[in-house]
């Protein structure tokens, strides 16, 4: 999968994982987005506590601190260099762009100095074997690539809606996912007879196929829209995640608004990719390419 990703040759990866900033907002907001922290930051509030100290830096003044190197970057960087761009980008909350420094760093220069402490080199090892797809997919492939960082474009402030819904909203949707017709029959075939790797690719393949999508999105968002209840709540459900997608794409538009003619590849989960490509495809200077067309097939996704 890797190679062909890497014959696509982006130049800004972008990963369905929220900024330092959003963190800070989603947790003084507690009301308003009542969850999202404890669900969406750990890993970002977990960075930011083992190199606020060493760096000096509070979110915001470590994104200004993170844009000022990248402006000046060597050439050449050496190994206190990454160090302290990953400490940086720890201080923003912006653990995917660190762990691409510290992947791009020869594993004997993965050590502690004074901008790094002990805690934070187990912390970032760890991550970098995290089963998910930024530690699996975004950041070798920006390695790989010779890139310097991730640009984060997920967004869970329309989880307000979710927040400002009855309560009866989760288990009116739940008994809706319980439904014969909730997902296409391939779909249920699938799921049942996972069994290897393979059959799991097979699977995300075919998610990420026409056939696919039209099943999640028949299945789901129009069987929420076709809910009855006397608040409708299916359709709040569907107000959610359209804003959500929405707010997402104003993300990624924005990852690229200062690079033209950037090559942008955005990791998301499959159930976003119909909404966002829609999205994203009413926008000027901007064509959406299928990237299965690049996959190496001969990989066997390795």
């Amino acid at each position: 999968m890797l190679n062909g990703l890497a014959v696509y040759s982006p130049n800004i990866v972008a990963t369905e994982v929220l900024t330092g900033e959003d963190c800070l907002r989603v947790k003084f907001y507690k009301l308003k987005y009542d969850g999202v922290s404890t669900d969406y930051c750990v890993r970002q509030e977990a960075i930011i506590k083992l190199t606020s100290l060493t760096t000096g830096l509070n979110v915001p003044d470590a994104e200004e601190e993170a844009e000022r190197l990248l402006k000046s970057w060597p050439d050449l960087p050496t190994g206190s260099d990454r160090r302290h761009l990953a400490a940086v980008f720890g201080a923003a909350g912006d653990y995917g762009s660190a762990l691409v420094q510290w992947a791009r760093l020869p594993k004997a220069e993965r050590v502690s100095d004074r901008f790094i402490s002990d805690e934070m080199v187990a912390f970032l090892n760890r991550l970098l074997e995290d089963q998910n797809e930024v530690s699996q997919i975004a950041v070798p492939l920006a390695a790989r690539l010779g890139l310097e960082r991730l640009h984060p474009s997920d967004d869970h402030t329309a989880d307000s809606i979710l927040n400002s819904a009855p309560d009866e909203l989760t288990s009116a949707i739940q008994s809706l996912w319980k439904q014969p017709d909730a997902y296409s029959a391939e779909y249920r075939r699938r799921i049942a007879s996972l069994h290897s790797a393979q059959d799991l690719l097979s699977l995300y393949s075919f998610l990420n196929s026409t056939d696919g999508q039209e099943g999640v999105i028949n299945g789901e968002w129009r069987g929420a829209l076709r809910q009855r209840s006397d608040d409708l709540l299916g359709r709040q459900y569907v107000a959610w995640w359209e804003t959500r997608n929405l707010r997402m794409a104003a993300n990624i538009r924005a990852s690229f608004g200062n690079h033209p003619g950037a090559r942008v590849i955005m990791i998301v989960g499959a159930s976003h990719k119909p909404y966002l490509e829609r999205y994203i495809s009413l926008m000027h200077d901007v064509v959406v390419t299928d990237v299965t067309s690049y996959l190496d097939k001969q990989s066997k996704f390795h």
